[in-house]
């Protein structure tokens, strides 16, 4: 599995070091994809890249726990064996297409580097795959798109080389960062329906960020959502939506044109690292809020399957 386990993480503000993430625990089997569901600046991206160490260098830090891929820590590695990590055992798929492609290297340039860092093949068995890897993707054109810069293609076909490149290294497991969320809604269906034919075709297990439930409803097992850094509610996808349990998962959910028919905004923002409030992380913005909820609320575990962090459900 592709194990977070009390991950702790910490972003340099304003000359101080505060906590991001806190204490977040999730598992992602083979063959299974697990959603990261939360508001931008609830934690869900600075989660999925601690995976592959891309925090290093950035004002970012682990300040304690672990990610383990297949029993092994990503913290213990060394340069070599992280190289082979990143792409080859655990590869990402980022948000904006245009910024992850490089824009002075070709398609081929770009997807044969790939290819030749993580297989024992020849230059000439790489163009041969590159171009298969394009065709599995939907790309009708192969050789026209292996000679073309990014700029000379639109954004769809720029995700679709990214889901190439991502499985270029053959990987056992996929991060997808809101995968679809710079597309037009047709490229979007086109990109869902193409994610869940590889991720089943391959048996990849995939950490699935977004705040978009409809993409939840299409490709997740399971679901774990995210609030202020802290993980406060995990349950398998049809208990998300048939039984939500915390408020701040019921809030989304009220929130979202697709999950509800008369949408309702969540007043206010989530709360930025550093400025979180005591207690319930929720709470300033919780119908349901009461003096029990000025102190941390427990992790409530419902069954083998599902949990929620919430004073209410403790005496449940």
């Amino acid at each position: 599995m592709l194990v977070f386990d009390s991950l702790r993480i910490e972003v340099r503000r304003q000359g101080r070091w505060v906590e991001a993430v806190s204490g977040v625990s999730l598992a992602v089997p083979p063959g299974r994809v697990v959603g990261l569901v939360g508001e931008s600046g609830c934690g869900k991206t600075i989660t999925a890249q601690a995976a592959l160490r891309l925090h290093e260098g950035t004002g970012v830090r682990v300040a304690g726990g672990d990610i383990r891929v297949d029993g092994r820590s990503v913290f213990a590695m060394d340069e070599e064996a992280l190289r082979r990590l990143r792409g080859g055992l655990v590869a990402m798929i980022f948000q904006e297409p245009m910024t992850a492609l490089n824009p002075v290297f070709t398609i081929r340039a770009q997807l044969l580097e790939v290819l030749l860092r993580h297989h024992a093949i020849s230059r000439t068995e790489a163009e041969a795959r590159a171009e298969a890897l394009l065709r599995e993707v939907g790309m009708h054109d192969p050789a026209r798109v292996l000679a073309s810069y990014p700029d000379a293609l639109s954004g769809g076909m720029r995700q679709r080389v990214l889901i190439a490149m991502a499985l270029a290294g053959g990987p056992r497991y996929l991060l997808a960062d809101e995968p679809t969320t710079a597309l037009d809604v047709s490229v979007q269906r086109r990109i869902v329906d193409l994610l869940r034919r590889l991720q089943k075709a391959h048996g990849l297990g995939m950490l699935l960020v977004t705040h978009d439930f409809g993409l939840v409803a299409e490709l997740c097992d399971e679901v774990a959502v995210i609030y202020a850094g802290e993980i406060v509610e995990r349950a398998p996808v049809g208990a998300i939506f048939d039984d939500p349990r915390h408020p701040y998962t019921k809030a989304l959910l009220a929130c979202r044109p697709e999950t509800s028919a008369e949408p309702i905004p969540i007043p206010g923002q989530a709360p930025q690292p550093g400025a979180w409030p005591s207690g319930c992380r929720f709470r300033d913005r919780c119908p349901v809020a009461g003096r029990a909820c000025e102190s941390p609320p427990p992790w409530v575990a419902l069954d083998q399957e599902r949990g929620v962090r919430c004073v209410r459900e403790a005496g449940s």
